[in-house]
């Protein structure tokens, strides 16, 4: 059966996880300049991980899985002591600490919870009968003479039922699928019979019940790749007309309730059941909060369509659709001047821009066209609903909204097709606070707005990006 280029890691809410991140020499030998990637791969494989003592220790406890046995108590000079009643823990639930890491970005994420795996090197096997003291050290240089780093994510996911005396070798074999992961990735992408770098990426696409898990060359632009990931998709019969395994797509554990000092998704954390028992309808995938006084940037009283405006490219970004950086203010001025909206004086000025300026700059810097809402006054929003659930239902982006001497930010629509009752979902970038989730939430800086929200005397430009058809 052939090999398959990826690996399926099946999750749901009770879901633990063990992820072990280390690396491996592997020696690759030549002949007549071609690499031997089959035989350095064989090889590695039967001599460090069929017939070697190699054991798995928990970073953060002193919990050791070692050859179907587990061991828990401290590591003193680097020697291991069994636990003083002499007993091994039984299932899974036995062994992980109770409180333990979250998966997700926000306190109303997903229960699933991830653990730090490190592999050691054991001089000593244990008996069966009884466990002796194994000195321990920490996996590292072989030798051997030409030889290849090579980088291993691998994920295992367990059940606290599960037994404990298991988890090794379920980590033994996570570690062998993912040499073999590296080795088609080496074989697929090899250059003039030399073996590439790879990194290894994980994916959970359209948050699905499962991740997947990849290796890409290292450097490799996303347009030479784009043939793989299209695979990809077809294998695992996903869309084919959004990305869903570039790099940016890639799946973020334990540290996704903040990308660079921001916050993701601070939305996640309010109740997603309607309380005026409409339907809702809100953005996809994730995105960054950006707002006034960050970055060290002073621009309280006029930047705020400059924050949105960073908050919807940071959708683009981490949705995979581009590499390129949230643009700062100056990039954006730049950016209106090079299109001749502005004139050159405008960059560095603190003047505000609106919703039409921000179409211009996503079309501009990420190639993104958007369709522009506009409406008389703050009431009429609310006859608007409908409309707005549909962009959310099949764009999923971000909207800015620009009126009176305000920008916003809606992240989606609570509508009641019955009474015609509406709450808008609002992304407020005039907060100037720390990055504390509790207090946005709290004192509404990210909340569910009456249509009272709007001036009824102003008219407003809503700015509604449209997701583009690419891969």
């Amino acid at each position: 059966m052939e090999a398959k280029p990826y690996r399926i890691t099946q999750i749901q809410e009770s879901t633990i996880l063990l992820r072990l991140r280390c690396g491996f020499e592997v020696l690759f030998a030549s002949n007549n300049g071609e690499c031997r990637i089959e035989e350095g791969f064989e090889r590695f494989v039967a001599a460090k991980l069929r017939h070697s003592p190699l054991a798995f220790k928990l970073q953060s406890e002193p919990v050791l899985f070692l050859n179907g046995h587990v061991v828990v108590n401290s590591l003193v000079n680097n020697t291991l002591f069994r636990a003083e009643n002499g007993k091994e823990p039984r299932t899974v639930g036995d062994v992980l600490p109770k409180v333990a890491k979250k998966t997700g970005k926000t306190k109303s994420s997903s229960s699933m919870r991830v653990f730090d795996v490190e592999t050691m090197e054991v001089q000593g096997q244990p008996s069966t009968e009884s466990v002796t003291s194994p000195t321990l050290s920490s996996e590292g240089d072989l030798s051997v003479a030409t030889l290849v780093k090579v980088p291993v994510d691998a994920i295992v996911a367990l059940e606290k039922t599960d037994e404990a005396s298991s988890v090794h070798a379920k980590l033994l074999q996570g570690l062998m699928d993912h040499m073999e992961l590296i080795r088609f990735c080496m074989i697929k992408f090899k250059q003039a019979g030399k073996v590439v770098a790879v990194e290894p990426f994980h994916f959970r696409p359209l948050n699905n019940e499962y991740i997947v898990t990849t290796y890409y060359p290292t450097g490799m632009d996303e347009t030479e790749l784009e043939t793989f990931r299209r695979s990809l998709h077809v294998c695992l019969e996903l869309p084919t007309n959004r990305p869903l395994f570039r790099r940016g797509n890639m799946y973020r554990f334990n540290d996704t309730e903040t990308r660079g000092g921001y916050l993701l998704n601070v939305h996640e954390g309010h109740s997603t059941v309607s309380p005026i028992g409409g339907q809702l309808a809100l953005v996809q995938g994730l995105y960054s909060y950006h707002h006034y006084m960050q970055d060290r940037f002073d621009d309280n009283g006029w930047g705020c369509a400059y924050r949105s405006l960073q908050t919807v490219c940071s959708w683009f970004n981490l949705q995979g659709y581009t590499s390129k950086p949230i643009p700062n203010h100056r990039d954006i001025q730049q950016i209106l001047v090079d299109v001749g909206d502005k004139q050159p004086k405008f960059v560095g000025s603190k003047q505000w821009i609106g919703s039409m300026e921000v179409s211009y700059v996503l079309n501009n810097y990420l190639g993104v066209e958007s369709k522009i809402m506009f409406v008389s006054s703050g009431a009429e929003l609310k006859e608007k609903a409908r409309e707005l659930a549909v962009h959310f239902e099949n764009q999923g982006t971000p909207i800015m909204i620009g009126g009176g001497v305000l920008a916003h930010t809606i992240l989606g629509v609570d509508f009641n097709s019955n009474t015609g009752d509406v709450r808008f979902l609002i992304l407020d970038p005039h907060y100037t606070g720390a990055e504390d989730l509790e207090v946005i939430l709290k004192k509404g800086w990210c909340g569910w707005k009456k249509t009272d929200f709007w001036d009824p005397m102003a008219y407003y430009n809503l700015c509604m990006p449209q997701r583009p058809s690419v891969i």
